[in-house]
């Protein structure tokens, strides 16, 4: 783990030049590669946390096997969804929660996505569902006609960007 300089005003001074107040700095020492001794201090690793449904009217877990569960994984201030949402129900140019993220997996920024469907999407005319990823750790859908299942397979975002 580095060290950091305490300045004035309780800011500190990276061992890059960079000046954090605590709490950043704490994240920044926590979660940055940095080089000891041609050694990488090892990066903080969630492993995989489930995904929770508010709206299980309408969206649920597919959940018949263990690929399919919808589950989260921060490694570092990196993100990496993965899993089929089922969709209940048709959704057409709605815009609602379609899950919650676990705590400490929010990005500080909007974060849109597009989300692979079930193919009755293009049955009916529909087309890619565009998900947003809130600051709230909310998941939304977007602009989609949407029934069968979402996949949040190879999502990947950052928390800090």
């Amino acid at each position: 783990m580095s060290k950091a300089v305490k300045l004035k005003n309780n800011l500190y001074l990276d061992t890059r030049g960079a000046v954090h107040n605590r709490t950043i700095l704490k994240t920044y020492l926590d979660n940055e590669k940095i080089r000891v001794d041609g050694k990488q201090d090892k990066l903080y690793d969630s492993g995989w946390k489930n995904i929770t449904f508010p709206n299980k009217q309408y969206y649920d877990d597919y959940g018949s096997s263990d690929f399919n569960y919808c589950r989260a994984r921060r490694i570092g201030n990196v993100v990496y969804l993965k899993g089929l949402v089922n969709v209940k129900s048709p959704r057409n140019n709605v815009d609602e929660v379609v899950c919650q993220l676990p705590s400490g997996f929010a990005p500080r920024k909007r974060w849109y996505v597009p989300a692979a469907g079930s193919t009755a999407e293009y049955n009916n005319g529909g087309h890619d569902t565009i998900l947003t990823i809130r600051p709230d750790g909310t998941i939304h859908s977007h602009n989609s006609y949407c029934t069968g299942w979402l996949s949040l397979d190879c999502i990947i975002y950052f928390i800090d960007e």
